[in-house]
């Protein structure tokens, strides 16, 4: 990369985007533009600031991170989204990639895994922590998520789970 990369950061716990802006601040390559705990916010932020990567969190406010991941996706492809979460079920990794993100790695990484994670999506490659590979290779030697839901969340259709979160949220 010969500009540095114009990254946002999207979590819920404000004491991780000011450590992962920290963190980041020590690299030449990359300067945080914007940070945010709220999705539909982080929609609107993203469009004004045109970011190259979105670090994003699955667990939000206001949308979940998977239908930021979507909205994103759609109104601005050009913009790269690793996932940075907890959340380690096959089922969100692979709704994650599905919805367009380009990485999905644990946040128990360490700093040196999350700079060559964002390298290796500025290069246009995938990039999965290296526990998440394992999963998903299980799940598709195993046939796949279709073949048994991990819970009753994996048996509903995406419309269904649409729903439920907006219900949940109190809409």
């Amino acid at each position: 990369m010969t500009d540095r990369c114009k990254t946002f950061i999207i979590d819920h716990h404000r004491i991780l985007r000011e450590g992962i802006r920290a963190l980041l601040s020590a690299e030449n390559e990359f300067d945080v533009v914007g940070e945010t705990e709220d999705g539909r916010v982080a929609v609107i932020q993203v469009g004004k600031l045109q970011p190259d990567l979105v670090l994003l969190e699955i667990t939000l406010a206001g949308l979940s991170g998977i239908e930021v991941l979507r909205r994103l996706s759609h109104r601005y492809p050009e913009t790269r989204v690793l996932i940075l979460t907890d959340h380690k079920n096959e089922d969100y990794v692979l709704e994650a990639l599905e919805a367009g993100a380009r990485g999905y790695m644990l946040k128990s990484a360490s700093h040196e895994e999350l700079i060559s994670a964002m390298r290796y999506v500025m290069s246009g490659k995938t990039y999965l922590s290296p526990d998440i590979q394992g999963r998903v290779v299980a799940a598709y030697l195993n046939g796949g998520r279709d073949a048994k839901p991990a819970s009753r969340w994996g048996t509903l259709t995406h419309r269904e789970r649409q729903t439920l979160k907006l219900v949940a949220e109190g809409h």
